[in-house]
């Protein structure tokens, strides 16, 4: 076995974890088990998800640099994540239970359900957001730098093979609906089937990072709490130019990401609309939707596997791949403008038009899969050579919360947007889209101009790139494996 391989092998053991994470984001929770009202699940995921991830990640990520034990400054950390995820798997399997086998509501959900519901999300939200930041920083300190962009790629590839796993699942029990029809029930009891399996496999992936990060205690005194926390906020303060464009860089991009996303999603929305309404036979859009899930989760898998195999990555593609994605964002512009501004749009929405455009949707997703993929990657493998080491964990946290605060002022905004006609109690028509023809299309050319800015933004990270922090040494290149690899 080669040098290289030994360390492929290493990183998938190292970032285990990830997978149990990604393997709970992944189940689609709150809507499935409990029909909330969109306003209350809207909460839910723009207000109280992300409030609980920005106070955790900042505050767990800040106590594991401060923290030391025999198990190392991180792993501690790790079991504590660990027991909270199982409490809250606990309680996710037990309302799953508690919705097969009551009878079906059309809306209605008691309120020990929903309070229910609520604990276990909150704990959820907890539990994921200790073992995301733990297991972020873990690397940082046991990868060495020239090793961070297969990592960071590592990293990702483990979490697509865990959405892989949900959204062919998913895939399979909607298409088996689609062709025979099975029971109401089918899509709560694949949810409770998912969450019983996270109680073993989110123990297990945590485990196995856990014995492997074994390199991660460091010993050293322990300093007061007061000047730890003195020291944390004069690294804050001292944050150089290079940290906050790296920073930037990853807000954009999330943006422009979750503006991508939502327009995408609410097209999707309105091909579900005409498909009942016209009662088309060819494919449901849900279906397509599911499918196109799937090639973006398999073109970044394709990109993480082709760049693992690469020495050196150039400090220029970022920019290029985020502005040949802006130029994809026209097609969701044109789709949309002809659904909703052609004279003849609705002889254009037949059977044979739609699928045609679902397909094409299918297709440009490709170009942002990659973009997102360099985003979740790079400013990570960047982030060791350009921050201080004894607070890896605070500026993992204020990482990982650029990410969270840039996707939820996008679905705050999506909201805002769209609340006019989600709140509506009856089903969604096309005729409640064509009332609000310009909503889709204007979301469009946010995304659009907020790839442009990120493709700008992004060919400042040669910056980032060639800065060589003089007291933790430097490397030629932060981006490309040692010449020991070959």
């Amino acid at each position: 076995m080669g040098e290289y391989t030994r360390l492929i092998f290493l990183l998938v053991l190292l970032n285990a974890s990830e997978f149990g994470i990604e393997y709970l984001y992944a189940i689609p929770y709150a809507s499935t088990i409990f029909k909330l009202p969109f306003y209350l699940s809207t909460i839910i995921s723009v207000f109280i998800g992300p409030v609980i991830g920005i106070i955790v990640q900042l505050v767990i990520g800040s106590c594991s640099d401060w923290f030391n034990s025999r198990w190392g400054k991180r792993r501690p950390f790790l079991l504590l994540g660990n027991l909270i995820v199982i409490i809250s798997i606990g309680i996710q399997v037990i309302s799953g239970i508690v919705e097969v086998v009551s009878p079906s509501k059309e809306n209605d959900f008691s309120t020990f359900q929903f309070i229910f519901l609520m604990i276990g999300l909150c704990l959820l939200y907890v539990g994921t957001n200790i073992l995301q930041v733990v297991s972020r920083t873990l690397v940082l300190d046991i990868i060495p730098i020239e090793h961070q962009h297969p990592c960071a790629l590592m990293f990702i590839a483990l979490s697509l093979f865990a959405r892989l796993i949900i959204h062919i699942t998913f895939l399979i029990i909607e298409s088996i609906d689609y062709t025979s029809g099975i029971s109401d029930k089918a899509r709560p009891i694949t949810v409770l089937v998912l969450y019983s399996l996270a109680i073993l496999i989110v123990p297990l992936t945590s485990t196995i990072t856990f014995f492997t990060a074994t390199e991660s205690f460091i010993p050293a005194d322990r300093v007061p709490l007061f000047i730890f926390i003195k020291s944390c906020l004069k690294s804050i303060l001292a944050i150089n130019r290079y940290t906050v464009c790296n920073w930037l860089i990853l807000l954009f991009g999330w943006m422009s990401f979750v503006a991508f996303d939502s327009c995408n999603t609410e097209l999707f929305h309105f091909y579900n609309a005409v498909f009942y309404e016209k009662s088309l036979n060819i494919i449901t859009p849900d279906i397509m939707s599911r499918i196109q899930s799937i090639i973006f989760a398999l073109a970044q898998l394709g990109y993480c596997i082709y760049m693992l195999t690469k020495k050196q990555y150039p400090w220029y593609m970022m920019s290029i791949s985020n502005a040949i994605t802006s130029l994809i964002s026209f097609l969701p512009l044109t789709l949309s403008s002809i659904c909703f501004y052609s004279s003849i749009r609705i002889e254009l929405l037949n059977s044979s038009n739609l699928l045609l455009m679902m397909s094409l949707s299918c297709i440009f997703i490709i170009p942002v899969a990659f973009s997102s993929a360099q985003l979740l990657s790079i400013p990570f493998a960047l982030l060791k050579n350009i921050v201080p080491s004894s607070h890896f964990g605070l500026f993992v946290g204020i990482f990982n919360c650029g990410i969270i605060f840039s996707q939820q002022l996008l679905y705050g905004l999506n909201y805002a947007f769209f609340e006019s006609y989600y709140s509506s109690q009856h089903t969604i028509t096309m005729n409640d889209f064509f009332k609000h023809k310009d909503l889709i299309p204007i979301f469009c050319c946010i995304s659009i101009l907020l790839y442009l800015i990120t493709s700008i933004a992004a060919y400042f990270i040669r910056w980032v790139y060639n800065y060589h922090d003089v007291k933790d040494g430097f490397i030629e290149n932060t981006m490309s494996s040692s010449e020991s690899d070959n």
